[in-house]
């Protein structure tokens, strides 16, 4: 059968929109519209495009600071709904809609992935101002309350490898940047059985995890709270930690319950 003009644009279009998510989807880093268009060998007016309908459409994401690109949640929830987990992950909803409704903060649950912690359900605090809600994030394991709790069950060597890839860069005056401080914090993380996060990835914004552990004892998801400053006070960071360690054991009732 032979293609019309218009369908045969199409076809090349959606090849090359295909092109650009591979590309993105085998990246650990986000990556630049230059770096992109240098790597799949489009046009600037053509990788524009194509970013941008990908983007209306949730298939990518672009970091409104450095303007960069990532994976974005639509794809993620693809991914996440053939995934046999997904069954789980909805499961826990219930549990996390009652932390956010006694605290009234953003609450996730998170998997690794190598050097990152990806966002992969939650339930958003209804607050005008507040943490929001991105499924399908990855946000840096050294300074996040997710990532470092995940981060502090890990081998030395596997945490040396990981700081060794990506480094401890700054984020903000917080931001832990030398490996020895941050081998003392994950200490600290193993011995309280929770991560606390303040104002070191992003600003005026705190958070609390706790880690959940398989039939293994193997870290598989952080449970967090992330909330602004203003809220997330010692006072409250106080009181979330008890009810967030509960939850948790729940979560993992609910994990070695489900049958895969």
């Amino acid at each position: 059968m032979k293609l019309k003009a218009e369908d045969s644009g199409t076809i090349k279009s959606l090849r090359k929109g295909i092109i650009l998510l591979k590309k993105l989807l085998n990246s650990d880093e986000e990556i630049s519209i230059g770096e992109l268009q240098k790597e799949v060998g489009f046009s600037q007016s053509t990788t524009h495009h194509l970013l941008k309908t990908l983007k209306i459409e949730g298939f990518v994401s672009q970091n409104t600071i450095t303007k960069k690109y990532t994976i974005g949640p639509e794809l993620f929830n693809i991914w996440l709904q053939q995934n046999k987990l997904y069954r789980y992950f909805y499961r826990s909803l219930p549990v996390l809609e009652d932390i956010e409704s006694r605290f009234e903060e953003t609450t996730t649950l998170s998997i690794r992935r190598e050097h990152e912690a990806i966002v992969v359900i939650g339930k958003e605090s209804h607050h005008t101002l507040k943490a929001s809600l991105r499924i399908g994030r990855r946000i840096p394991l050294y300074c996040t309350a997710a990532g470092k709790a995940f981060l502090a069950y890990l081998d030395r060597e596997t945490i040396n490898q990981i700081i060794y890839r990506t480094g401890l860069n700054k984020y903000l005056p917080n931001t832990i940047t030398l490996p020895d401080k941050l081998f003392e914090e994950l200490e600290a993380i193993k011995q309280r059985g929770v991560a606390i996060e303040l104002e070191e990835f992003e600003d005026m914004i705190n958070a609390v995890s706790v880690p959940i552990f398989n039939d293994y004892n193997e870290v598989v998801l952080t449970l967090t709270v992330i909330a602004p400053i203003t809220r997330l006070n010692d006072k409250k960071i106080a009181a979330v930690i008890p009810y967030l360690k509960e939850k948790a054991n729940e979560i993992e009732e609910v994990f070695t319950t489900t049958e895969f």
